[in-house]
């Protein structure tokens, strides 16, 4: 089997409720990456400026331009969370056209707490809202940023989704046909794992 190529989303961003904090949850991202590389996948990250990123808990990595991979075909797309999500993420239109790609070619995208942000875009072919009628889940309200510049559960509601959310700080994933989501970073390892298992089951058909 050819070795499975995933695109790494990471906002380059700051939290919105503190400049001097990184926007990147570290959970988010660290987890799934390991997992993901234990799968045998290999991993490019790439935030919208790309440069050297800090995460929250202290990593340090180094992340490609949206611009110098968006023409590249992955087998599917990761995007991680963080309050930083919300600023740099929305309506990108390199990672709007590389999510639609994938999904229009039948290859899922999994996005974890705020990394959901990146859908709000989306279009469908027919052009329609990508998240309308999808059953999707994003942090609950005491798990938001309280200094968000929008309200993303009400945003994915005005789209059209179908939103599902647990108590907070509970692992909570959804699937609907092709979009994974998690509610928040303890749902990031199990929005990882269908990622993978979404991807064996492609590669054995």
């Amino acid at each position: 089997m050819p070795e499975r190529q995933i695109l790494m989303v990471v906002t380059g961003a700051a939290d919105p409720a503190r400049a001097d904090r990184s926007g990147l949850n570290g959970a988010s991202l660290t987890g799934p990456r390991a997992m993901l590389t234990e799968a045998g996948v290999n991993i490019c990250v790439a935030s919208p400026r790309g440069r050297q990123l800090d995460a929250d808990d202290g990593e340090v990595l180094n992340a490609y331009s949206l611009e110098a991979v968006w023409e590249d075909d992955f087998d599917g797309i990761l995007v991680a969370g963080g309050p930083g999500a919300l600023v740099d993420l929305p309506d990108n239109p390199l990672l709007i056209s590389l999510i639609e790609r994938s999904i229009r070619g039948g290859r899922p995208v999994a996005a974890v707490a705020e990394g959901v942000t990146a859908w709000v875009g989306c279009k469908t072919a027919d052009g329609g809202a990508l998240v309308q009628n999808r059953r999707l889940t994003c942090p609950a309200e005491d798990e938001a940023t309280s200094e968000a510049p929008f309200d993303l559960a009400d945003r994915l509601r005005q789209l059209g989704a179908i939103l599902d959310r647990a108590d907070p700080g509970h692992i909570h994933v959804l699937e609907d046909d092709g979009l994974i989501s998690g509610q928040n970073r303890e749902s990031a390892l199990e929005a990882a794992r269908r990622l993978v298992a979404t991807l064996d089951y492609s590669g054995s058909e």
